[in-house]
């Protein structure tokens, strides 16, 4: 009966996590997201994608795409574009490849994310943007569109908390007063 599932933060590593993903993606047929250990147990199991009853949206950071591809950091570092593409393609599913100029692909259409900063790279962030998403997606936003939504947003509070305590200065938490205050100023 849910209108979206995000599974991976805080889940942990182990075997009763990774049945709790297989589960998700060979039952629900609401939009997935798939962030954290979730990405982390899917790594060596990515077959398990191609089982998946609805839309499934990935939010890796690089070290977690290049397990996720069997691949070098370096490798997906100096091709980040076409290895999230590539992947999404592969397994039918939404990546979005955070970092600096976040890729958001489906595998065919593909957009760049200009909003953020250094001072997000902190642990929680990333947890931040993954309930965004799922809150959009939630909320019925087709899961290409509550990707990018999500990573504008999650990128413009960033921008604006940077600049009201420091990129070293600034937490996750303090991001989500930030993104009120968009909310706020347009109306929403």
């Amino acid at each position: 009966k849910c209108t979206a599932v995000l599974v991976g933060c805080g889940l942990g590593r182990t075997q009763a996590g990774m049945e709790l993903v297989a589960a998700l993606l060979r039952t629900v047929e609401a939009p997935l997201v798939l962030d954290a250990d979730a990405l982390s147990l899917l790594a060596g199991n990515t077959e398990l994608l191609r089982e998946r009853k609805g839309p499934v949206i990935l939010t890796p950071h690089p070290v977690e795409m290049a397990r996720l591809c069997g691949k070098r950091l370096a490798d997906v570092q100096q091709n980040r574009l076409e290895t999230a593409k590539s992947f999404a393609k592969e397994y039918g599913v939404i990546v979005l490849l955070k970092g600096p100029d976040t890729i958001i692909t489906n595998g065919d259409r593909v957009c760049i994310n200009l909003t953020g900063n250094a001072g997000m790279a902190k642990a929680g962030s990333g947890d931040v943007l993954a309930g965004m998403i799922g809150a959009f997606a939630a909320q019925k936003v087709p899961p290409m569109l509550a990707a990018v939504c999500g990573a504008y947003l999650h990128g413009a509070a960033g921008d604006r908390c940077a600049k009201r305590l420091s990129q070293y200065g600034m937490l996750p938490l303090d991001m989500i007063e930030d993104l009120c205050g968009i909310f706020v100023e347009n109306g929403r």
